[in-house]
């Protein structure tokens, strides 16, 4: 009787019937799926998915992650942003403040850092250099998660002995295996930054960069917006930018400087 009520529904008898509608009830529930990747009404921003939210809540309890959002805003709407109360209004009291930065990219020729997934940048701020190594990234929805190890650097020459004990989970030197790094390009950027307390336990900080990218004698302009976790739930991050865009056209940028 089993056998005749399949053949009933799958005359085949080879599965195929039931195959089919397992694939369609799978597809159903993954539409279903809260959390999805659904873009935010009247802007070009795009929720990350729940899993990845929930990655990410958990990475950014340790050391060393950068959580951010970027955005591209353009002029006009840039300052209606600012204005917002959302934004006016949540500003720490004494964070506001204006930098001039310039960052240098290395690599080697054949570019082995890029080829690890690894960015290495020199920044200049005032008087003071710092060098950074930026690990692999995720990325999804807009939301990107990357492990970053910063340590003071002596001007403009990479020194990898620095970043011991910094807790880099990488010998750099070993990958390199002897091959020198050089610049690649230059990265001067006027940056506008301000702390915003978007909770009772989040806090976000939004970082205007206004420059341009050198390399050689080529030369671009770059502008945007980012938003990266301080404190508290990536949930609440996301869920900020939501309320922003229901006021501003907002637009996310998934492209790193390298």
């Amino acid at each position: 009787p089993a056998v005749s009520h399949l053949r009933r529904h799958d005359p085949a008898g080879d599965g195929t019937r039931r195959r089919r509608l397992q694939s369609r009830r799978k597809r159903a529930r993954h539409r279903r799926r809260p959390g999805c990747v659904a873009p935010v009404a009247g802007s070009g921003l795009w929720h990350s998915p729940r899993v990845l939210v929930l990655e990410e809540r958990e990475k950014h309890m340790e050391k060393n992650v950068e959580t951010e959002v970027k955005l591209l805003v353009g002029k006009k709407e840039l300052k209606e942003l600012l204005e917002l109360p959302l934004v006016a209004k949540r500003v720490r009291k004494g964070s506001h403040e204006t930098l001039k930065l310039v960052n240098a990219y290395y690599d080697t020729k054949d570019l082995l850092l890029r080829q690890a997934g690894i960015a290495y940048r020199i920044r200049q701020t005032g008087n003071a250099f710092e060098q950074t190594v930026k690990m692999s990234k995720k990325a999804a929805g807009g939301l990107t998660s990357r492990g970053e190890y910063t340590v003071p650097a002596q001007g403009w020459r990479p020194d990898w002995t620095a970043f011991a004990g910094a807790g880099l989970p990488l010998d750099v030197e070993g990958l390199l295996g002897g091959a020198l790094v050089e610049k690649l390009f230059s990265v001067r950027v006027k940056r506008d930054v301000r702390l915003l307390q978007v909770t009772a336990d989040t806090v976000v900080e939004m970082a205007i960069d206004q420059g341009c990218v050198l390399a050689g004698k080529r030369k671009d302009t770059i502008g945007e917006v980012e938003l990266e976790l301080k404190e508290g739930k990536v949930e609440d991050l996301l869920a900020y930018i939501g309320q922003l865009a229901q006021h501003v056209p907002l637009y996310t940028e998934s492209r790193s400087k390298y």
